[in-house]
């Protein structure tokens, strides 16, 4: 809980248009998986619209709320690794649950390599590198 004046921040992903990994893995994964299969992917997007994001935040009980959009630019040594960092370390982990090991690394490497087709324009100097956009809630308690 915040004392009174303490500051609250937080941030949520933009629009899935305005963040082209993550709108590229989708759609790889909804064609490899099946429809559908990027739900969770495409939730983390869910509160892209800043003004319901700021509204959260003030029917929460913070007062001067303030919402900036921020872009930064994330690396990765590749399209393929971000792609097994995301089936390792996100709910997409799911999509590999009870797959025999040879048939996860197949689609593992399906869906990267399919990823970096669709990337291919953000490669620089052998590494991937991608714009990524966040709507970021500064507020008082």
């Amino acid at each position: 809980m915040l004392e009174l004046g303490g500051r609250f921040g937080a941030s949520v992903y933009s629009s899935i248009e305005r963040n082209p990994a993550a709108a590229a893995l989708s759609d790889a994964l909804d064609l490899h998986f099946g429809d559908g299969a990027s739900r969770a992917k495409r939730h983390e997007h869910s509160l892209a619209d800043r003004a319901e994001f700021a509204s959260l935040v003030a029917t929460a009980g913070f007062a001067a709320v303030r919402v900036e959009t921020v872009t930064r630019v994330v690396l990765f040594a590749s399209a393929e690794d971000w792609v097994r960092i995301q089936f390792a370390a996100t709910p997409l982990a799911a999509l590999l649950e009870g797959r025999e090991p040879s048939e996860r690394e197949r689609l593992v490497a399906l869906v990267g390599a399919d990823v970096g087709a669709r990337l291919a324009q953000l490669v620089q100097d052998g590494g991937l590198a991608f714009p990524q956009e966040v709507h970021v809630a500064l507020a008082m308690a």
